[in-house]
C-alpha cells in the first residue's frame, strides 16, 4: 500500500512562499524542525507551485 504525506498550510494572504519563493521562514519553528527535511523533499517531488508572492 503506498503512503500519503500531508502538510498543511494555512496563511492569511494566500501564500506560503516569501517573495523569493522561498520557504526559509519555516526553518527555526520548533513543531516544525523536526519535520523540515520531510517537507522540503516531499516538496521537491511535487515541484514548484505556479504562483508566488510577488504575483499577485
Amino acid at each position: 500500500m503506498a503512503k500519503t504525506f500531508v502538510h498543511a498550510t494555512v496563511t492569511l494572504d494566500g501564500f506560503m512562499a516569501d517573495p523569493d519563493g522561498g520557504i526559509g521562514w519555516m526553518e527555526g519553528l520548533p513543531a516544525v524542525d523536526e519535520d523540515f527535511a520531510v517537507v522540503r523533499e516531499a516538496m521537491d517531488r511535487i515541484g514548484p507551485s505556479d504562483r508566488r508572492a510577488d504575483q499577485r
